[in-house]
């Protein structure tokens, strides 16, 4: 490859097929309410899931309503447009590529997310198919019920999708799967017709039959199949908790010739229809739980160990295997699980989670006694906790199992595929060890974890799918395993569906039952249109269902890129698509922009799919992603496609918050890839003014002194030079610099200063020298002057280091090479500092986090500058106060960096007040959408309202009410709370100064 090239033009663009161009056009003109998508970053978004398959739709379709659905089926439904075929997603974290499809992708998440009706008289709700199950159960909770099939990604799932799958998760020995909750569905069938599903009664059954409608006729070949094979239904569907998925010809029909077709539907992963409202069974939330658990030197010992646990009649038993703990580790869960885990975490090979719940403590408490001392006579000492948070955190840790296991180090990853078979619990130890053999015999490494109760475990072979070696042994291993579960009675899709496995579906229904669910997919959808290549093809269709092997996977679109370029980018490339960044509660942090458009382009895994497009395409170019020219580019964004214009729009909406950094089970970081993206983008395109503006800041504004500050603050308070620089650089909001500044206040309050080369010796005793950063220095003088006099109020002297720019914007916003420049100088003064011995700290919590994060990365190496909370926290001990005889309430908004990058220090925040006798609440709250100079650009300012609106606003209302005093420890999260609610918050220390002061009056 040539190498320091600029970036080329990509102009490689997958057409659309001409009948999918026109099906698109008509809808259209035929009153479609809801989005049409077919651009290409688009089609990208929904061309992978949380599978191991990559396959790029002709385009996606987000209707509002069930009208738009039945607008798109009935059109599908004209004998013209028989080619066209459709494929229903929800979350799209499907393990099995059920949602994925070369047709069209029909989105119902964006719109279709209201529930519509609670009835607790009758125990049941109705929600629209795009509502999460976190967002259900969240709506429920003050209601004493809940939805009960319990998904490790319910922060994502949709209900809709839920039924797609016939999904079940934690409890399912007790609460069974989706379909055993689900009391009706509204569905549309192809040709537009809608229809209400829900149980018919053996009289009406009957009559059912005789219309003309598309739902008699359903009615009535269903019927006939049943009835024609009741042995054979009865002899080949498995007795399992965790029964066979999709068709489920066992349920549909009881035996007092009651008909329910939800159970036929659910799980048929919208091969029959596409549910378009769901009427949901409610059950009552248990009032008392309690979590035990074991530790195991070996996995084995810990599957054999579920087998007696069973009899003692748990809600659930779940197995996590060392993988996952080892890799927890590093995430930012692990400070909330390692103290239950005990001091010889190194020598835990497994652990079994066993929780018991129910409506009476004192019943449990009967439950786990038996337990307890059968695992005490066998040598265990178990962690037992009724302590909601601690179980809370526990069952979060095997919810990110999956994404956990995605964070591996090296090439090869954790795959789905294998990884949900089921078999009796009472066979499960034998099973999994032939099927750990299997995998020996291969020499895989894999992770472990999932339902030992139900006889169901998640095993993911670790591969590198980008090695065609590798890639074959998906089908070796695939038909190796089909059989083992065969020999064990089991069933090869125990919870996460068919998909593109659906190919083994004869051998487990054999050749009779296949043919009779092709009559019925045939009396759904006579062509074939509703996601096609799953579950079975109609009878008389031309084509079988995809081999599993026969669907272009992720690994392969991968392969043009070099190792180098892998490891450079493998944050964006490793991204599995478990969808954690598409959490739906809008006080988690990660992703605010998704949140707020409910686009996943604005995701990070919408990103890091753009990314990986990207970094393909500059490659079949004949380009090297690692070796392009930097540099100013003249080239204007007009005229001709190019595929980096799609990246870049992708890229600009990111808020560069970082919560991807550390919330993402996987860590992707999409602010590094915006930042190297943005360098290289703009070595050909042109970039806006405010970019510039970003870059010259800090310089600029700390050079200001005397009547030029007052000059600027004049001209920048005035009406008609804001109009101008909106109008020129798009710049809003921006504040006006402190008077007098910093300096000056420091030296009139008799500070000492440190400089560059400084060879005065300096005391250490109860010094510490502060970092100044551009946000508070320059701009909020007042709140510095109070953390120092707060920390010399509290016994401390400090020092104040010269001011140098610390560089964040400029990474930003893609000015690499500056910022390495402006990081290398800051850096080593900050050595140069360290070598005093005297403790560094830094008042604003993006800038000072800077210096362990984006510093490490691009200059490998950081300095160690504590946040001021940090280094209180560590120093209570030398701090004596009177505390007060009433306490003051406070409310700590964080900033979302300080959130994600030291969660675990929010709590020292709280000792700090304690300590001071005061009380302090964290509340827990999102993004407050300003994040630095994002808020400050015009083009964002009603995103970024938008996200303030969706949980700052509504928080501050709440702690407004509580007549608490609301504290926020971000300059920007400060600033967007004045200019949305027209609230000035104070610092932390603030408030603490206040109280102090006041104390002593």
């Amino acid at each position: 490859m040539t190498k320091k090239q600029k970036l080329p033009q990509l102009k490689t663009k997958p057409p659309g097929r001409k009948i999918y161009q026109e099906f698109l056009h008509t809808l259209k003109n035929k009153g479609f309410l809801g989005d049409i998508a077919d651009g290409y970053s688009q089609r990208l978004m929904a061309a992978t899931d949380n599978s191991i398959y990559q396959v790029l739709p002709e385009g996606v379709l987000y209707p509002k309503c069930q009208d738009d659905i039945s607008l798109v089926l009935g059109l599908c439904g004209e004998k013209k447009y028989r080619d066209i075929t459709i494929a229903a997603r929800g979350g799209g974290t499907g393990t099995n590529g059920q949602s994925l499809t070369e047709g069209l992708v029909l989105d119902l998440s964006r719109y279709m997310h209201k529930i519509l009706d609670l009835d607790l008289e009758n125990m049941e709700v109705k929600v629209q198919p795009g509502v999460v199950l976190d967002q259900l159960n969240q709506y429920l909770s003050g209601h004493g019920v809940f939805f009960a099939p319990n998904l490790s990604p319910s922060s994502r799932a949709t209900l809709g999708g839920m039924c797609s799958t016939d999904a079940c998760g934690k409890g399912s020995r007790v609460y069974g799967r989706t379909s055993d909750h689900i009391k009706a569905l509204e569905v549309v069938f192809l040709g537009g017709q809608k229809a209400d599903v829900a149980k018919i009664r053996g009289e009406d059954l009957e009559k059912a039959k005789l219309g003309e409608d598309k739902l008699s006729y359903i009615y009535k070949v269903v019927d006939g199949i049943i009835e024609s094979n009741k042995e054979e239904i009865k002899k080949l569907y498995p007795e399992l908790a965790r029964f066979i998925t999709g068709y489920n010809l066992k349920k549909t029909k009881n035996q007092d010739g009651d008909m329910d077709l939800t159970y036929l539907i659910s799980g048929s992963e919208g091969s029959l229809c596409v549910v378009s409202q769901l009427t949901l069974k409610l059950t009552k939330i248990p009032r008392f739980s309690e979590l035990i658990l074991v530790k195991y030197r070996s996995f084995d010992d810990a599957l054999r160990g579920a087998s007696d646990l069973v009899s003692f009649d748990p809600h659930a038993i779940e197995t996590i295997d060392d993988k996952i703990i080892n890799l927890a580790q590093k995430d930012i869960i692990w400070h909330e699980i390692a103290p239950m885990l005990g001091e010889d975490q190194d020598n835990i090979a497994a652990v079994n989670l066993i929780e018991f719940s129910g409506m009476d403590a004192l019943d449990i408490e009967k439950k786990t006694k038996p337990l307890k001392d059968f695992l005490a006579d066998k040598g265990y000492d178990p962690f037992c906790t009724t302590k909601k948070d601690e179980i809370k955190a526990l069952w979060n840790l095997r919810k990110k199992g999956v994404g956990l296991l995605g964070n591996l180090p090296g090439q090869r990853r954790p795959i789905p595929f294998v990884e949900d078979t089921a078999v009796p619990p009472s066979m499960l130890a034998d099973y999994i060890k032939e099927f750990k053999e299997v995998l020996d015999s291969h020499g895989l490494s894999y992770g472990m974890f999932g339902h030992v109760d139900v006889g169901c475990l998640h095993v993911r072979p670790i591969l590198n799918l980008r090695d065609p070696k590798d890639e074959a042994l998906v089908r070796v291993i695939s038909d190796k395993i089909k059989n083992l579960v065969v020999k064990y009675h089991g069933v090869m899709w125990g919870e996460h569906g068919r998909g593109y496995r659906s190919e083994y579906t004869k051998d487990f229904f054999g050749e009779n039952l296949f043919q009779s669910l092709r009559e019925i997919k045939g009396a759904f959808d006579p062509y074939n249109q509703l996601n096609p290549g799953k579950m079975v093809t109609p009878k008389g269709a031309t084509s079988e269902v995809l081999p599993l092997d026969g669907v272009t996977l992720r690994g392969q679109k991968d392969r043009v890129l070099d190792s180098a370029v892998l490891d450079s980018y493998k944050s964006a490339i490793n991204c599995n698509g478990n969808g954690a960044c598409f959490h739906f509660d809008p006080d988690y942090v990660m992703c605010p922009s998704h949140k707020v458009t409910r686009d996943r382009i604005h995701s990070p895994k919408g990103r890091a799919s753009l990314m990986r497009e990207w970094l393909a395409q500059v490659t079949i170019a004949g380009y090297n992603p690692l070796q392009l020219k930097k540099g100013v580019g003249w080239h204007r964004r007009r005229g001709a496609y190019d595929f980096s214009h799609e990246i870049y729009d992708g890229m600009k909406g990111c808020l560069a918050c970082k919560a991807c950094s550390s919330q993402c089970p996987v860590k992707v970081d999409i602010p590094e890839h915006k930042s190297r993206f943005l360098e290289s983008y703009h070595s050909r395109y042109q970039r806006p003014l405010f970019d510039y503006a970003v870059l010259l800041a800090e310089h600029a504004h700390s050079r200001l002194k005397g009547p030029l500050l007052k000059i600027h603050n004049f001209f920048m308070a005035r009406g008609f030079v804001k109009a101008v620089l909106k109008k020129t650089l798009g710049l809003i909001d921006a504040p006006l610099l402190s008077e007098p500044r910093l300096e000056d206040r420091l030296k009139k309050a008799g500070y000492e200063m440190v400089y560059r080369g400084s060879s005065k010796p300096l005391a250490k005793e109860n010094k510490v020298i502060l970092i100044q950063d551009a946000v508070t220095a320059l701009y909020e003088a007042k709140l510095v002057e109070a953390v120092l006099g707060f920390l010399r109020k509290i016994g401390f002297e400090p020092i104040v280091a010269e001011f140098l720019p610390n560089g964040k914007g400029q990474h930003v916003k893609g000015f690499r090479d500056s910022f390495k420049k402006t990081a290398a100088l800051q850096l080593s003064f900050l050595k140069e500092l360290e070598k005093t011995g005297i403790p560094l700290i830094g008042i604003d919590p993006a800038i000072t986090l800077t210096y362990r994060e984006e510093y490490k990365e691009l200059l490998s190496d950081s300095a160690e500058v504590l946040m001021v909370h940090e280094f209180l926290f560590d120093n209570l001990d030398k701090i004596k106060v009177e505390k007060p005889k009433v306490a003051k309430k406070f409310s700590l908004f964080a900033h979302c960096g300080e959130q994600t990058s030291g969660a675990a220090k929010l709590s020292n925040w709280q000792a700090i007040f304690e300590h001071f006798g005061h009380e302090l609440e964290v509340v827990a709250v999102g993004c407050c959408g300003m994040a630095g100079a994002y808020g400050h650009e015009a083009c964002h300012k009603e995103t970024s309202k938008g996200i303030f609106e969706m949980s700052w606003q509504r928080h501050l209302a709440l702690v407004k009410e509580k007549k608490r005093v609301p504290l926020a420890t971000g300059a920007s999260c400060r600033l967007q709370v004045e200019r949305f609610y027209g609230a000035a918050l104070l610092h932390p220390f603030e408030g603490l100064l206040e109280v102090l002061l006041g104390a002593n009056k």
